[in-house]
């Protein structure tokens, strides 16, 4: 009976931890898509400064843009092994370009731009 209490706090304070966290990550997404380069409906960003963001940057940078395009329909289409794929070349050492389609999302990667549209 000691134990429970004690756990049960632990559990509410790593909840809340796990919140902010996420609070932070979508926070930063959200900085990245409002500083990228737009055109039409496209956004743009440098390949260099997407290598320097964690990988749960990526990951929500990624969902937020494909929500925005899609209006938040066909989110079945984007599933951890196309985001995982893709987050790979991004952050790969490769000049090749790599064009991915995530439902509605379409993703192409050069050398030194990620453009989402």
């Amino acid at each position: 009976r000691d134990i429970e209490p004690n756990a049960a706090r632990h559990a509410v304070r790593l909840a809340e931890a796990l919140r902010s966290a996420n609070e932070v990550i979508e926070t930063r997404a959200e900085s990245l898509i409002a500083d990228s380069d737009q055109d039409g409906d496209a956004s743009f960003f440098s390949r260099i400064m997407l290598r320097n963001q964690e990988r749960a940057v990526l990951l929500e940078l990624i969902v937020q843009l494909h929500h925005s395009k899609t209006g938040g329909q066909r989110r079945d289409r984007i599933n951890q092994r196309s985001l995982t794929t893709c987050i790979g070349a991004i952050y790969a050492d490769s000049g090749e370009e790599r064009l991915f389609d995530l439902g509605g999302l379409r993703i192409v990667i050069d050398s030194g731009c990620v453009s989402f549209s």
